[in-house]
C-alpha cells in the first residue's frame, strides 16, 4: 500500500507541475502577445462602423493579417519618423473544409481611403489608428484590408523589426536559396560593414550582395534581404518576404517548434514587446492546432502587383506621389482573387 500511495502522490505532483507549467506558459504568452486591450471587440465594432461594406466572416475560413513595421527606435519621438508604416503587409488564409491555404502580398504603396483622414497609402493604416488610441492600428489595419481583400480577416499580428529579428536569431538563422544572385547598391550605401558576409565596397558606397546558391543568414543579414527594394522593386522584396516566411516555417517544423511547448515558451519570452495580435492565446492553440492536424505543409503563395496584361494593379502619381491602383477601377477583380485562391 506504501508504495501505491508514493506513485499516487508521484502522480498528482507530476499533474500539478504541468498544471502550474501550463498556467505560466498561458500568463507568458498572455504577457507577451496579446496587449492591444480589453476593448478589443468596442474597438473593433467602433472602427467598422466607420466602414459600411466589410465582408461577413465566413465559417469555412481563417483569414489572419500579418503586419511588418519598423517599431520605435531610441530617438524616436511620437509619430512622423515612420515607425509605424507598414513594410510588410499579408493575409494567411486557410480554408478548413479542403484544408487549402495561401499567403497573399498587398504592396504598401496600394492608394485607399480611410475613412475620417482621407486617401492614403495602405501602408498608413496602422499609424493613422495608433495615433486615434493604442490597439487602433491593427483595428484599422484589418478594415482597411478587408475592404481591399473582400473576405473578412477574422484576426491580426504585428511584428516589428526587432522582433522578427528576435524570431531568426531563436531559429539559430535561416537558409535562403537563390537561382540567380541578388544585389542591393542604392539603399544601404552607408552601412556595410568590413569583413562581412554579403557586403562589398565599391566606388559608389557599400552594396549587399547575397549570390545565387544556399546562403545562410541571421537575423541581422534577413532583415537587409528583406527590406531591400531600391535597386528593385516592392514587387520583389514581396517575393523574398514570401521565400523567408517559408525559410522560418521550415526551420521550426524541422527543430519541432509547434509541438515543443518549451521552444514556443523561449521564443515568447524573447520577443517582448515586439509583437501585437488581437487574437485570445486560446484562439492561437485552436489555429496551430487546426493546421498542425490538418498537416498543412504548403501555403501557395499570390502578390497583389502590377505586372503587365496579368497584374490587377496599375501605377500612377498623385500630387507628385507613387501610388498604385486597381486595373479595374474598383476591387472586384482583387476579391476574386482573394476568395478563389483557397476554394
Amino acid at each position: 500500500m506504501k508504495a501505491m500511495f508514493s506513485v499516487k502522490k508521484i502522480l498528482v505532483a507530476v499533474g500539478v507541475f504541468l498544471l502550474v507549467l501550463a498556467g505560466v506558459f498561458v500568463y507568458k504568452a498572455g504577457r507577451t502577445i496579446t496587449v492591444i486591450g480589453q476593448q478589443n471587440d468596442s474597438m473593433w465594432e467602433e472602427t467598422v462602423s466607420q466602414f459600411p461594406d466589410i465582408p461577413e466572416a465566413e465559417q469555412n475560413r481563417e483569414d489572419i493579417l500579418l503586419v511588418g513595421i519598423r517599431g520605435v527606435n531610441d530617438g524616436d519621438e511620437g509619430f512622423g519618423n515612420g515607425e509605424y508604416l507598414a513594410d510588410t503587409i499579408m493575409i494567411a488564409s486557410f480554408n478548413k473544409d479542403n484544408n487549402k491555404a495561401a499567403l497573399i502580398s498587398i504592396p504598401r504603396d496600394l492608394y485607399v481611403d480611410i475613412p475620417n483622414h482621407g486617401k492614403e497609402k495602405i501602408n498608413a493604416a496602422y499609424a493613422v489608428g495608433e495615433s486615434r488610441y493604442p490597439g487602433g492600428g491593427l483595428q484599422l489595419m484589418k478594415a482597411v484590408v478587408s475592404i481591399v481583400s473582400g473576405v473578412h480577416v477574422d484576426h491580426a499580428i504585428r511584428v516589428d523589426f526587432e522582433g522578427f529579428q528576435k524570431i531568426v536569431d531563436d531559429m539559430g538563422g535561416i537558409t535562403i536559396y537563390r537561382d540567380t544572385p541578388f544585389s542591393e547598391s542604392k539603399q544601404w550605401a552607408q552601412d556595410g560593414r568590413d569583413g562581412q558576409r554579403y557586403w562589398k565596397f565599391t566606388d559608389a558606397g557599400w552594396v549587399f550582395y547575397v549570390p545565387a546558391g544556399s546562403n545562410q543568414m541571421n537575423s541581422d543579414e534577413a532583415l537587409y534581404y528583406v527590406r531591400s527594394r531600391y535597386s528593385t522593386s516592392d514587387f520583389d522584396r514581396m517575393r523574398r518576404q514570401h521565400q523567408v516566411i517559408e525559410a522560418i516555417k521550415s526551420k521550426a517544423l524541422g527543430m519541432g517548434v509547434l509541438s515543443n511547448p518549451v521552444k514556443i515558451f523561449n521564443i515568447l519570452d524573447t520577443l517582448g514587446d515586439n509583437v501585437r495580435s488581437d487574437m485570445s492565446i486560446s484562439e492561437m492553440t485552436d489555429l496551430v492546432n487546426l493546421i498542425r492536424e490538418r498537416n498543412v505543409q504548403t501555403f501557395e503563395k499570390a502578390y497583389l502587383e502590377q505586372n503587365g496584361d496579368t497584374g490587377l494593379l496599375v501605377s500612377d502619381k498623385i500630387d507628385g506621389m507613387y501610388v498604385l491602383l486597381p486595373k479595374s477601377g474598383n476591387y472586384s477583380e482583387i476579391h476574386d482573387m482573394f476568395r478563389m485562391i483557397i476554394q
